[in-house]
């Protein structure tokens, strides 16, 4: 659009950026610089005492004027990583960072109490139920599982398809994953419905309008919802007690906005972890994390020839 003139930005000169780590991590930051590169208003000197005059000539002027001279930028992310962090240095000029939630160094929520158990992929089923037994009718429970790759030709499709969107920046899911995604998902849900409680699904194969409905029922109270990732970010839902990590997600940043959904607003909250010998990928992170939030780590996770390497050292989490 911006390519056929069919929109102008040379009149906005205010851009709000949310969820900047998620559009960065699906491959969007070519649109985001040419987006950014559009918009009128000039940046503020590099200079401090310069750009802080330069923002009070806007204020002053903005009885008067419907277009600030120089551009205001805002940036909104539960997580900072580098490519963020270089966004941010290429076109916000002095920014005032606001960390709202716990203070301290690590930014991270240690009001989220973490419960991680190591255990084996046929005991899951039998530690949810068991978990799902426990609960009380007032609780609100979100369980997360992944999307799953069904054999080794289903793989190289996936591998395919990833190509496809590399190089065309296209965003899809193919049509393969998201029925693998939906058997699962819909199975975590029979075992949660066998102990005893209702549930939604939420995953990125359904409807705009079913995913909708599915939430309303959620945030009424009364059902567990079982998601994928599709559920981990940019919604908010009051009072949910606990996380389940059915399924441990690979990325500790996705982790980290997985067990964000509780905790809320000041209040505390629980998450449990199933983590399996399968996990490798995240081990690293995840011990560096539960570390640093003084959570129980299991001894198998401690002492796991996988677990060494520290994890995501260049990642700022920002609750």
């Amino acid at each position: 659009m911006l390519d056929s003139s069919y929109l102008v930005l040379n009149q906005c000169s205010y851009i709000i950026l949310d969820e900047a780590d998620r559009m960065l991590d699906m491959g969007f930051e070519p649109q985001m610089t040419a987006i950014l590169e559009a918009m009128s208003g000039i940046m503020k000197s590099a200079d401090e005492q310069e750009a802080y005059l330069q923002e009070m000539k806007d204020v002053e002027a903005g009885l008067t004027s419907d277009v600030p001279k120089f551009r205001l930028t805002a940036m909104f992310s539960a997580t900072m990583p580098a490519e963020v962090e270089r966004l941010a240095r290429t076109f916000l000029r002095h920014p005032a960072i606001i960390s709202v939630g716990d203070q301290g160094g690590s930014g991270k929520n240690k009001r989220i109490e973490q419960r991680t158990l190591f255990i084996s992929k046929a005991q899951k089923e039998k530690e949810l139920a068991g978990f799902t037994k426990s609960l009380t009718p007032n609780d609100k429970v979100m369980v997360f599982v992944n999307e799953k790759v069904r054999n080794c030709a289903d793989f190289l499709r996936y591998l395919y398809f990833a190509a496809q969107i590399i190089l065309t920046r296209r965003r899809f899911t193919p049509r393969y994953a998201r029925r693998s995604s939906q058997k699962h998902a819909e199975h975590v849900s029979k075992c949660i419905e066998k102990a005893g409680r209702k549930t939604v699904v939420l995953h990125g194969g359904k409807a705009q309008a079913l995913r909708e409905e599915s939430l309303a029922l959620f945030k009424q109270g009364g059902y567990v919802l079982v998601a994928t990732d599709v559920a981990g970010r940019g919604i908010d839902v009051d009072n949910v007690t606990h996380v389940v990590n059915y399924d441990l997600p690979t990325k500790i940043d996705n982790y980290c906005h997985r067990i964000g959904r509780t905790g809320r607003a000041g209040k505390s909250g629980i998450a449990y972890n199933f983590l399996t010998d399968s996990d490798t990928e995240i081990m690293p992170a995840l011990l560096k994390y539960l570390k640093e939030t003084g959570a129980f780590i299991p001894d198998k996770l401690e002492h796991s020839k996988h677990a060494k390497g520290g994890g995501d050292t260049d990642t700022f989490y920002m609750k």
